[in-house]
């Protein structure tokens, strides 16, 4: 608080921090005067945010390595996204053959996408804590598992019981991947 009380009246008289002004970042070296890490392939080109001198830094990844990590990523999103919207194309033999009406069925839908947000407020700071990719492990295997479920549920109570853990076990598609 103090420091933005204390920013403003330095605006106030003229006397601008470019650090709290937004956008005021230099990208762009054309001296190459800056003491900043600069970008290997363009020499003024200022790399923002600066990457550390971990390996393991996404922001020093060789291309293949990001195209790989966006391949799966992708390929982990439309899996559990199929996995768990592909239902309505089969709603009227699927209530024939597990003897539930096509309401309760999408009773039982209603209740998978309202677990998938708000699973999420288990598996965000899950995420943060132990990484993404025990999260993405252990999404994708309970998905599997509630998938084969699924076909075999006996009435209405294990219907929405599968859908309300496949809302649960599939909700970091809804956010973990876009961080």
């Amino acid at each position: 608080m103090a420091t933005d009380l204390k920013a403003a009246r330095d605006i106030q008289h003229g006397v601008i921090d470019e650090s709290v002004v937004p956008g005021t970042v230099h990208m762009v070296d054309l001296d190459q005067t800056m003491q900043a890490k600069h970008s290997k392939a363009h020499r003024d080109i200022v790399l923002v945010p600066t990457p550390s001198d971990d390996p393991n830094d996404p922001l020093n990844w060789s291309p293949r390595r990001k195209t790989m990590a966006l391949v799966c990523m992708c390929v982990y999103v439309w899996f559990n996204g199929i996995a768990n919207s592909v239902v309505y194309s089969v709603l009227v033999p699927l209530s024939e053959a597990l003897d539930l009406s096509v309401g309760d069925l999408n009773a039982g839908t209603g209740y998978l996408f309202l677990l998938a947000g708000w699973g999420l407020l288990f598996f965000q700071p899950f995420a943060l804590q132990y990484g993404k990719r025990p999260t993405y492990l252990i999404s994708t295997a309970a998905t599997i598992a509630l998938t084969m479920w699924g076909p075999h549920a006996k009435g209405n109570g294990q219907w929405i019981a599968k859908n309300v853990l496949g809302g649960f076990f599939g909700s970091p598609i809804e956010a973990l991947p876009e961080m």
